[in-house]
């Protein structure tokens, strides 16, 4: 059973979360819309909603192109729905690593190499990866 404590902390990010969302769903157009997305995306994580968390940053990504964290978004997106079992899907590691790539021109060259070769290599899991990697590592 949940103890009082983290049940009293959750019902408090969820009707954060609903404020949040109660906000961007009325005034898409505001400026500050693209924030609220961010901060819910970002409190569904907090409290282990995968699911949720990326659906609000798909949408957030799709809807606010010029939304200024979109880098961070979309780097943050590629590696959750690489890393996490229950969401993974490779097609959309490539359409957002792709895409921060794109945009990014200013990523660093060790960023990019990692990025480079997660995409080369999306038919290994996130474990196989880091497996392959030392491997490569230590036959240096």
């Amino acid at each position: 059973a949940m103890s009082s404590n983290k049940m009293v902390s959750e019902i408090r990010v969820l009707r954060t979360i609903q404020a949040y969302t109660r906000f961007y769903l009325k005034y898409p157009k505001d400026k500050y819309a693209p924030f609220c997305m961010d901060k819910v995306q970002g409190l569904y994580m907090q409290i282990n909603n995968l699911r949720q968390s990326v659906i609000v940053s798909d949408s957030l990504i799709e809807k606010y192109p010029e939304y200024e964290n979109r880098f961070a978004i979309l780097e943050s997106q590629g590696s959750n729905y690489d890393v996490f079992e229950e969401i993974r899907d490779t097609a959309k590691v490539r359409k957002y690593f792709t895409l921060f790539l794109n945009e990014n021109k200013g990523v660093d060259a060790e960023k990019r190499k990692d990025i480079m070769f997660r995409l080369n290599h999306l038919n290994l899991t996130f474990d196989e990866l880091i497996l392959l990697r030392s491997k490569q590592a230590t036959s240096k």
